[in-house]
């Protein structure tokens, strides 16, 4: 009896690592920051709502840009770098260069914004994977 124990108790502990394996494996495929992201980009006590799209191109490498819901512009973001769970990119915004340096866990994408050239973090950006459209 103790030893038909062990061994489902062995099964399940397997199956529960199987499983969340699987779900980290997800957050971590080549196309895991690909799509669009929303949420806020926090400086200086306001907050702006912004979209991201993160697309992997030909040769592998992730672009992005900011999608405007009002007129449909994008802006380009650079410098993209997706090392999981790290992501490091540049925005320019209103002339000033952004740099963000966060992190992807699950569906959430979050970290600081920093002024690069003066090494200091004036806000922050969080953002949520937006569902496929069928």
């Amino acid at each position: 009896m103790r030893e038909a124990f062990k061994v489902l108790f062995c099964s399940a502990l397997l199956s529960i690592y199987a499983f969340t394996s699987n779900a980290q494996q997800e957050d971590h495929q080549p196309n895991g920051l690909a799509g669009i992201w929303g949420g806020e980009m926090r400086l200086g006590g306001n907050a702006l709502d912004i979209n991201i799209e993160f697309e992997v191109n030909d040769t592998g490498a992730y672009e992005a840009h900011i999608v405007s819901e009002g007129d449909g512009q994008s802006t380009p973001i650079t410098n993209v770098v997706f090392n999981p769970p790290s992501v490091i990119f540049q925005l320019n915004t209103s002339g000033l260069p952004l740099k963000f340096d966060g992190e992807l866990t699950g569906k959430t994408l979050q970290g600081p914004l920093s002024v690069e050239m003066l090494d200091k973090v004036i806000g922050e950006l969080v953002l949520r994977k937006k569902p496929e459209a069928q």
